[in-house]
Protein backbone atom coordinates (compact mmCIF):
# COMPACT_ATOMS: atom_id res chain seq x y z
CA UNK A 1 0.00 0.00 0.00
CA UNK A 2 3.31 2.05 0.55
CA UNK A 3 3.50 2.76 -3.04
CA UNK A 4 -0.24 4.41 -3.15
CA UNK A 5 0.37 6.67 -0.89
CA UNK A 6 1.99 10.68 -2.11
CA UNK A 7 4.68 11.59 -0.27
CA UNK A 8 3.05 13.69 2.73
CA UNK A 9 1.03 10.60 3.57
CA UNK A 10 4.05 8.41 3.67
CA UNK A 11 5.65 10.84 6.24
CA UNK A 12 2.82 10.55 8.56
CA UNK A 13 2.42 6.62 7.94
CA UNK A 14 6.14 6.41 8.77
CA UNK A 15 5.38 8.98 12.27
CA UNK A 16 2.65 6.32 13.17
CA UNK A 17 5.52 3.35 12.73
CA UNK A 18 7.69 5.33 14.84
CA UNK A 19 5.24 6.10 17.57
CA UNK A 20 4.63 2.45 17.48
CA UNK A 21 8.32 1.35 18.17
CA UNK A 22 8.48 4.02 20.91
CA UNK A 23 5.52 2.23 22.54
CA UNK A 24 7.91 -1.39 21.85
CA UNK A 25 4.47 -2.86 20.17
CA UNK A 26 5.10 -4.80 17.16
CA UNK A 27 2.52 -3.46 14.74
CA UNK A 28 0.87 -0.27 14.03
CA UNK A 29 -2.58 0.35 14.77
CA UNK A 30 -5.42 3.45 14.17
CA UNK A 31 -4.24 4.64 17.71
CA UNK A 32 -0.54 5.07 15.93
CA UNK A 33 -1.60 6.05 13.55
CA UNK A 34 -3.92 9.07 14.94
CA UNK A 35 -0.60 10.09 16.91
CA UNK A 36 1.36 9.82 13.39
CA UNK A 37 -1.41 12.44 11.83
CA UNK A 38 -0.25 14.93 14.83
CA UNK A 39 3.42 14.00 15.14
CA UNK A 40 4.00 17.67 13.15
CA UNK A 41 2.61 20.88 14.00
CA UNK A 42 2.49 22.15 10.66
CA UNK A 43 0.71 19.15 8.49
CA UNK A 44 -2.91 19.91 7.53
CA UNK A 45 -3.75 16.61 9.51
CA UNK A 46 -2.13 18.00 12.79
CA UNK A 47 -3.81 20.92 12.33
CA UNK A 48 -7.32 19.62 11.51
CA UNK A 49 -7.24 17.02 14.82
CA UNK A 50 -6.24 20.48 17.18
CA UNK A 51 -9.32 22.49 15.49
CA UNK A 52 -11.07 19.54 17.44
CA UNK A 53 -9.18 20.12 20.41
CA UNK A 54 -6.92 16.85 20.25
CA UNK A 55 -3.68 17.71 21.38
CA UNK A 56 -0.74 15.37 20.36
CA UNK A 57 0.91 15.02 23.60
CA UNK A 58 -2.46 14.81 25.60
CA UNK A 59 -3.64 11.86 22.87
CA UNK A 60 0.03 10.60 23.74
CA UNK A 61 -0.91 9.75 27.27
CA UNK A 62 -4.17 8.48 26.76
CA UNK A 63 -3.08 5.86 24.10
CA UNK A 64 -0.28 5.28 26.58
CA UNK A 65 -2.66 4.76 29.35
CA UNK A 66 -4.85 2.48 27.73
CA UNK A 67 -2.19 0.42 26.47
CA UNK A 68 1.45 0.65 27.94
CA UNK A 69 4.38 -0.35 26.43
CA UNK A 70 4.69 -3.09 25.02
CA UNK A 71 7.98 -5.76 25.68
CA UNK A 72 8.24 -6.73 22.20
CA UNK A 73 11.40 -6.83 20.04
CA UNK A 74 10.28 -4.37 17.27
CA UNK A 75 12.32 -4.33 14.02
CA UNK A 76 12.60 -1.86 11.54
CA UNK A 77 9.63 -2.74 9.66
CA UNK A 78 6.53 -2.62 11.43
CA UNK A 79 3.37 -4.53 9.97
CA UNK A 80 0.42 -2.89 10.00
CA UNK A 81 -3.19 -4.73 11.82
CA UNK A 82 -5.74 -5.50 10.14
CA UNK A 83 -7.62 -2.71 11.09
CA UNK A 84 -5.36 -0.47 9.76
CA UNK A 85 -5.23 -1.95 6.80
CA UNK A 86 -8.74 -1.53 5.93
CA UNK A 87 -8.50 2.40 6.72
CA UNK A 88 -5.82 2.20 4.07
CA UNK A 89 -8.14 0.61 1.88
CA UNK A 90 -10.69 2.89 2.56
CA UNK A 91 -8.46 5.83 1.68
CA UNK A 92 -7.60 4.20 -1.30
CA UNK A 93 -11.20 3.90 -2.36
CA UNK A 94 -11.74 7.93 -1.18
CA UNK A 95 -8.40 8.55 -3.69
CA UNK A 96 -10.03 6.62 -6.23
CA UNK A 97 -13.48 8.73 -6.18
CA UNK A 98 -11.65 11.74 -6.18
CA UNK A 99 -10.15 10.69 -9.00
CA UNK A 100 -7.07 10.89 -7.58
CA UNK A 101 -3.69 8.43 -8.46
CA UNK A 102 -2.40 8.17 -5.37
CA UNK A 103 -3.82 8.69 -1.16
CA UNK A 104 -2.81 12.17 -0.20
CA UNK A 105 -3.83 13.32 3.71
CA UNK A 106 -6.95 14.40 2.78
CA UNK A 107 -8.12 10.70 1.50
CA UNK A 108 -6.23 9.29 4.23
CA UNK A 109 -8.05 11.47 6.89
CA UNK A 110 -10.99 10.21 5.52
CA UNK A 111 -9.88 6.96 5.06
CA UNK A 112 -9.36 7.20 8.80
CA UNK A 113 -12.61 8.59 9.86
CA UNK A 114 -14.53 5.92 8.04
CA UNK A 115 -12.94 2.76 9.09
CA UNK A 116 -11.01 3.70 12.59
CA UNK A 117 -11.97 1.97 15.45
CA UNK A 118 -11.05 0.91 18.77
CA UNK A 119 -9.78 2.92 21.19
CA UNK A 120 -9.05 5.46 18.34
CA UNK A 121 -12.54 5.69 17.45
CA UNK A 122 -13.74 6.44 21.08
CA UNK A 123 -10.57 9.28 20.91
CA UNK A 124 -12.28 11.00 17.91
CA UNK A 125 -15.90 10.53 19.18
CA UNK A 126 -14.96 11.95 22.34
CA UNK A 127 -13.73 14.73 20.49
CA UNK A 128 -17.00 15.33 18.04
CA UNK A 129 -15.16 14.04 15.24
CA UNK A 130 -17.38 12.96 12.35
CA UNK A 131 -17.00 12.76 8.29
CA UNK A 132 -18.81 15.98 7.75
CA UNK A 133 -17.11 17.87 10.64
CA UNK A 134 -13.68 16.19 9.17
CA UNK A 135 -14.30 17.33 5.63
CA UNK A 136 -15.63 21.06 6.38
CA UNK A 137 -12.72 21.43 8.24
CA UNK A 138 -9.86 20.15 5.80
CA UNK A 139 -11.39 22.31 3.47
CA UNK A 140 -11.36 25.12 6.13
CA UNK A 141 -7.43 24.77 6.68
CA UNK A 142 -6.74 24.12 2.98
CA UNK A 143 -8.20 27.27 2.10
CA UNK A 144 -6.80 28.87 4.91
CA UNK A 145 -3.59 27.51 3.05
CA UNK A 146 -4.12 29.23 -0.25
CA UNK A 147 -5.07 32.66 1.34
CA UNK A 148 -2.58 34.84 1.61
CA UNK A 149 -2.23 38.54 2.83
CA UNK A 150 -3.03 41.48 0.42
CA UNK A 151 0.39 42.78 -0.59
CA UNK A 152 0.84 46.09 -2.67
CA UNK A 153 3.15 46.16 -4.91
CA UNK A 154 4.49 50.19 -5.40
Amino acid sequence: MFEKLDPQAIKVVLAAQDESRRQAHKSVDCEQLLLGFMADSQWLSSRVFESFGLKHQEVRKLVNAKFGYGNEFVGVETPFTDRLNGVLEASWRAAEQAGKKSIGTKELLIGFVLRADGYAQEILSSAGVNLEKLCSEIARQESSEISSPDISIT
